[in-house]
């Protein structure tokens, strides 16, 4: 579904990326790497948010994406979760989700209930509607953006480090969200930890801004770990 050739990026007279390349493999794809390696400013190039303008080509069902706005790619199927979730001030949680919801045909009992049924696979009640974003906390912001994701029904949903500031008892909900999410579009994973990289079956392993290997997930955490136990 997505192909990304060669990219490089510099930003500050800095390397942030070098000739990256990969394609995406399966229902949940992972790009896998530390703090540092490059892994959310390759999820911004990806998306083309501003100032992240690369050398090297993207390429999203056939089509490339190299120089399209953000907007324009949002519009061919591409969503990004962001790792630090925006908060809006005086919006609530209802609104919010019904701006990204693709939920064109339903009445708005029907679609109060959707919105319902996904809080509560996250582990949100449905008195979340009502509450405004600004009152969330950070864990709570994460979640209620991976529902605006997956009611928005892209055809690849980029989740960068999902988990972060989740507590414990919300990771396997966040874990089984993200299964679900993955019936009805690609997920592309960008992590650092080991437990959520395992949903995926295809994986890429970036470290200092290159690609390592991509390959099988299981063997790709393996090569992670040695370079985690070698500093």
């Amino acid at each position: 579904m997505l192909i990304v050739k060669n990219l490089t990026l510099k930003k500050n007279g800095t390397t942030i990326l070098k000739n990256v390349s990969f394609s995406t493999k399966g229902r949940i794809f992972a790009i896998i790497g530390e703090n540092g390696s490059g892994k959310t400013s390759l999820a911004y190039s990806i998306m083309g948010v501003d100032g992240y303008k690369v050398r090297g080509k993207i390429v999203f069902f056939n089509k490339e994406i190299t120089n399209l706005s953000i907007s324009n790619r949002a519009k061919l199927g591409i969503t990004l979760a962001w790792q630090i979730p925006a908060d809006f001030e005086g919006l609530s949680v209802k609104d919010y989700l019904v701006a990204s919801c693709k939920c064109t045909g339903y009445s708005k009992d029907d679609l109060k209930i959707i919105l319902e049924n996904n809080l509560k696979k996250i582990g949100l009640d449905k008195e979340y509607l009502n509450k405004k974003i600004k009152e969330l906390s950070g864990g709570e912001r994460k979640r209620v953006e991976l529902v605006s994701v997956a009611v928005m029904k892209p055809k690849v949903a980029i989740l960068d480090e999902p988990d972060s500031g989740i507590d414990i008892l919300s990771f396997k909900l966040i874990k089984n969200f993200i299964r679900e999410m993955s019936k009805k579009s690609q997920v592309v994973l960008i992590t650092h930890s080991e437990d959520l990289a395992r949903l995926s079956s295809y994986a890429v392993l970036l470290r200092k801004g290159v690609v390592v290997d991509t390959g099988k997930t299981e063997r790709i955490i393996k090569i992670y770990k040695r370079f985690e136990n070698n500093g």
